[in-house]
């Protein structure tokens, strides 16, 4: 229902449930093969509302360090970033609630660095949605747009890390026949959080983005 009606927060509900469950080395490829379904589901809507040309820098900046967040999965501790991660994206959330709004450049340089920022932490953590999130919700677009963005910008990210991940072994039977299980629920909550997002206000949306990557940062410190 979050994905559904946010455009992004799976992987920062799923990881920690699922890194105990299969071990932190298949969470990440099971959840990225999972968002395959949901961005079928939420892309034709998304689409047209996105700001192509903005999220062109992101892309930019994220699809050269994806692999190497992949290729870093095996060597760094998954868990220590996730941990710094998430004490980044409180103090942001917390500043945002307080009032605070990015005010400073919005640039392709930002969007490339934040991108690869986001790249880098997909590829060995799973968690690549805080830094492009909280650029989006900082800002003054209305939440369709925001959520156009946010869709269009993980939906292009799966496409692209699942060869990476297929590539260095880390798709096996077991991650697909685990996919083939557990992604059916997954749809069902994507398709009624899709109903709840329309109609709903800038303020509903903010505040259902700052929630979920608060839920998420903490999840992941305890985690």
């Amino acid at each position: 229902m979050i994905r559904g009606f946010t455009g992004f927060g799976t992987p920062l509900f799923l990881a920690p449930t699922y890194a105990v469950l299969f071990g932190p080395a298949a969470t990440v490829p099971l959840i990225i093969l999972q968002e395959i379904g949901a961005t079928l589901l939420t892309i034709r809507d998304a689409w047209p509302r996105a700001d192509h040309r903005e999220m062109s820098g992101f892309l930019l900046g994220c699809i050269p360090t994806m692999p190497i967040g992949a290729a870093l999965l095996g060597i760094l501790d998954p868990n220590l970033v996730k941990k710094v991660m998430s004490f980044i994206t409180l103090a942001f959330v917390a500043a945002l609630w307080s009032g605070w709004r990015y005010r400073g450049p919005r640039t392709a340089p930002v969007r490339v660095g934040l991108g690869a920022l986001s790249g880098l932490t997909t590829g060995l953590a799973g968690i690549g949605g805080p830094p492009v999130v909280l650029y989006h919700v900082s800002g003054d677009k209305d939440p369709a747009a925001i959520r156009g963005n946010l869709v269009v910008y993980f939906s292009i990210m799966t496409v692209v890390i699942v060869p990476v991940f297929a590539y260095r072994g880390l798709v096996t039977p077991e991650t697909l026949w685990r996919c083939v299980v557990v992604t059916p629920p997954l749809l069902l909550g994507v398709a009624v959080g899709m109903r709840l997002f329309h109609g709903a206000t800038e303020r509903r949306y903010v505040n259902a983005a700052l929630l979920v990557l608060l839920t998420g940062a903490l999840i992941g410190l305890i985690g």
